[in-house]
């Protein structure tokens, strides 16, 4: 497409030509044009920015629409990088490449094709006209950094084919940036740092500016630091090296481990890799923690808790199960029990994805779905290595909800999670999954709901001034509230009957039960936690 001759560009035209084709519905499409007219800002950023659409097959439809091609390796893009008369920030700035220059067309390739003034001011700057190939922001941005290494490996330009050549990530030079010592310094400090507050996870963001640094302590984010974003490509680098993960893929998510010697221990993070506009966001998650330091009582369980887990475990066969959304704790819970459990004389299992407690006298299996190894799978398999005890890291599936079943009613003893909303939303949970009432009731012994909520920090509640315990936080530690559901004989009848989970919270509540609104109501007024706090957590008004 010759953009000197085409007709104005219609941006609305082409979001019609999005409903036509089922990529968008009305309401997104009547949105989406209103917050491009009230911001301005390119639709390739908006429209992926909002959830809408894929930031690959927003570029591809956008080819479609304007007949021209649509590039999606950077690998494959051929340009003269000395052929440019705009400065390099610029075309950066702007997600431009000039692919071509046969002295009478450039050939441009651009992510917003709808940015009328921008192409108009190359157009000025050639002194030619611009034609247009099309593609995300990400590749054209990986080209761009390709260039950079390359220029900077190379005292002389590339003039193979013409003065073209073929634009291929530079690996070798990835390795050496990582292995520079402040960028092995950095990644140190992050990670050290991050152990030291006790964080469960590291967020690497980089922004257009800068590249932040994030923790999640006790279950909020917190800024930790900014990096120069000249330091961008090491630092990012450098964590996928250590996670032995691919350094010049970065149009994909990937997925990896690291360990690191953390004051003289082994620790172990997941690393989850994401593509965004500015480069590529990291998360790292804390894994490997001790599982010698835990307890019921350290993780909030009163001792008529503790004692209720105790009558309910005694018997060495049935399921018992902790609920709550994700991150609540529950497979902390789970080891704290498992802890209790392990007396030597049992057989004692785990089936986790990942593992995420190394303890000591149990043995512990993790799943990879990447070679078929399911939960189902991995937990025929342990049934037939004589197991007393198991723990499911999740029931996800009714298969694997059966195979647990079927276990407990032969003698097993198997403890998992769910999410559900309550400790009785187990039963209608495990109803869905397809396990009939009679079995559910046969096998079901205990369900814990619980949630995690912050402590208020003890010396701001007690000088109210700039504290540096907590960073001025307001609050240090998290404790569980919760709720037990025992399944007694009145229970067992009730879910026989296919009472309504309604009908089930009744009785439970009959038999002593003691809700987690009024467990968190009484952390409240004891001033271990705060109202707000609570809110946040569970939407509960204990006020």
């Amino acid at each position: 497409m010759n953009l000197n001759t085409a007709k104005p560009l219609n941006l609305e035209k082409f979001i019609s030509s999005l409903v036509q084709s089922n990529i968008l519905n009305e309401q997104k499409a009547a949105r989406l044009t209103n917050v491009l007219k009230t911001t301005g800002q390119s639709i390739d950023l908006l429209a992926v920015e909002l959830g809408f659409i894929q930031e690959k097959e927003l570029a591809m439809e956008m080819a479609k629409y304007f007949s021209v091609d649509f590039i999606d390796d950077a690998k494959s893009i051929k340009l003269n990088i000395d052929s440019t008369n705009i400065s390099g920030e610029f075309l950066e700035y702007k997600t431009l490449l000039p692919m071509s220059n046969d002295g009478k067309t450039i050939n441009m390739l651009i992510s917003d094709p709808f940015d009328d003034e921008t192409l108009e001011m190359c157009r000025y700057f050639y002194d030619l006209p611009i034609s247009i190939s099309i593609s995300t922001r990400r590749t054209i941005a990986d080209a761009h950094q390709a260039i950079k290494l390359k220029t900077e490996n190379k005292d002389e330009p590339n003039h193979e084919n013409g003065g073209f050549g073929t634009l291929e990530i530079d690996t070798e030079r990835l390795k050496n940036i990582a292995s520079d010592a402040p960028i092995v310094k950095l990644v140190n400090e992050i990670i050290q740092q991050a152990s030291d507050v006790g964080a469960t996870d590291i967020h690497i963001e980089p922004a257009e500016d800068v590249v932040r640094v994030r923790r999640r302590q006790d279950g909020i984010l917190i800024e930790a630091q900014s990096v120069q974003k000249s330091l961008q490509a090491g630092l990012i680098s450098r964590i996928k090296i250590l996670a032995g993960l691919n350094i010049s893929e970065r149009r994909l998510p990937q997925d990896g481990r690291l360990r690191m010697p953390i004051r003289g221990i082994d620790v172990d993070f997941r690393v989850s890799v994401v593509p965004s506009i500015h480069g590529e966001t990291i998360v790292l998650r804390l894994l490997e923690r001790s599982s010698e330091l835990l307890s019921l009582e350290n993780l909030g369980f009163a001792r008529a808790a503790q004692e209720k887990f105790e009558k309910i475990l005694k018997v060495q066969n049935g399921i018992f199960l902790v609920t709550g959304p994700t991150g609540s704790g529950k497979t902390t819970t789970l080891y704290a029990l498992l802890k209790k459990l392990r007396t030597g004389k049992s057989k004692i299992f785990t089936i986790e994805d990942p593992v995420e407690y190394r303890m000591d006298g149990i043995t512990q299996l993790q799943i990879n779905t990447d070679i078929g190894l399911d939960f189902p799978k991995v937990l025929k398999s342990v049934l037939r290595q004589d197991p007393d005890i198991i723990l499911i890291g999740e029931i996800r599936d009714a298969e694997t909800a059966k195979i647990a079943t079927q276990a407990a009613l032969t003698g097993h003893l198997v403890l998992s999670t769910l999410h559900t909303n309550s400790a009785i939303g187990a039963v209608t949970r495990l109803r869905d999954m397809g396990i009939d009432n009679f079995l559910i009731s046969a096998t079901l012994r205990g369900v814990v709901g619980q949630r995690l909520v912050r402590k208020l920090c003890t010396k701001c509640s007690r000088i109210g001034t700039e504290c540096d315990v907590c960073n001025e936080q307001k609050y240090l530690g998290r404790t569980a509230i919760y709720e037990i559901t025992d399944i007694n004989e009145a229970m067992v009848t009730a879910i026989n009957e296919g009472k309504s989970n309604n009908d089930l919270e009744k009785l439970d509540s009959r038999n002593g039960k003691i809700p987690i609104s009024e467990f968190a109501k009484t952390l409240v007024d004891e001033g271990i936690t705060s109202q707000d706090e609570v809110a946040r957590v569970t939407h509960f008004d204990v006020g």
